[in-house]
């Protein structure tokens, strides 16, 4: 019984919500192929450091609200990137940020990202991404209470130094955070070029779903109370019925000795 209850002490719990998801409008985008890459970012250090690699896209955002509820369930963005003769994309490394909150218990905002790299085929000239945003949690969220900034911040915009800005220094920080988003049924499509306006430009569009999702968090005092003392009455009253019906059952077949008492005298 205590295996099926996971304990008599509740100390995690589960819901369901769907989080609310935009686009911050930062981004550090990356195009490669073996002799050149190509930078974006809406950082101003990765921009200065990297002027002679600039390729200044143009950029679109949308969202859709299918039910109306305030909450986006499909997140859209692309970029088109101009291109010169011979220039191509063959590997594509991005980090996107997101504002993600939660609202049904904890209060919670907190910055998370889409971090990844793709390779792609030589004759690639746009690169689609698809999939749903989902939550990996390493810890429980907390049952009640307002927190924002909640897990940091990926990428300190104060930071002078270009090596905080770097892919191997993202992904290290990315993986040490106890809160990560990741892309669910990921799909990737490459598209070829179908005209030579196709080999001027490279596109790079997303097309994320923000589903509902089941979070864990660290139970309250008031709910770990509750549970506890329905688990330990159900126990309570299952052994007394037992220890009940095992001493009637010892008296009147007189498996251990008995005496009773009338007016103070005894009779085996």
């Amino acid at each position: 019984m205590r295996y099926s209850f996971k304990g008599f002490w509740k100390k995690y719990g589960e819901y369901s919500e769907q989080p609310i998801v935009n686009f911050k409008n930062r981004f550090i985008i990356i195009l490669k192929n073996p002799v050149e890459y190509y930078v974006w970012s809406t950082y101003t250090v990765v921009n200065q450091a990297e002027y002679n690699h600039l390729k200044i896209p143009v950029t679109e955002y949308s969202s859709d609200d299918y039910n109306d509820d305030g909450a986006a369930d499909k997140l859209f963005m692309k970029m088109v990137f101009p291109l010169k003769q011979n220039e191509t994309v063959e590997e594509v490394f991005l980090m996107v940020l997101f504002d993600y909150r939660i609202q049904l218990r904890s209060r919670i905002s907190m910055e998370t990202a889409l971090v990844s790299n793709f390779q792609l085929t030589k004759s690639c000239s746009k690169m689609g991404l698809f999939g749903k945003l989902e939550l990996d949690q390493l810890i429980p969220l907390p049952s009640y209470g307002t927190y924002r900034d909640f897990d940091g911040r990926l990428i300190d915009e104060f930071m002078s130094d270009v090596r905080h800005y770097t892919e191997n220094s993202i992904r290290l920080r990315y993986n040490n955070r106890n809160f990560t988003t990741r892309l669910k049924r990921e799909v990737v499509s490459c598209t070829q070029p179908q005209s030579s306006a196709d080999n001027e430009r490279f596109i790079l569009q997303l097309e994320i779903l923000i589903p509902e999702q089941r979070f864990v968090y660290k139970t309250g005092v008031l709910e770990l109370l509750k549970w506890s003392w329905i688990q330990y009455l159900s126990v309570f009253l299952i052994f007394n019925f037992l220890f009940k019906k095992f001493f009637k059952f010892m008296i009147e077949n007189q498996i251990l000795p008995t005496a009773v008492v009338y007016n103070n005298t005894v009779q085996q």
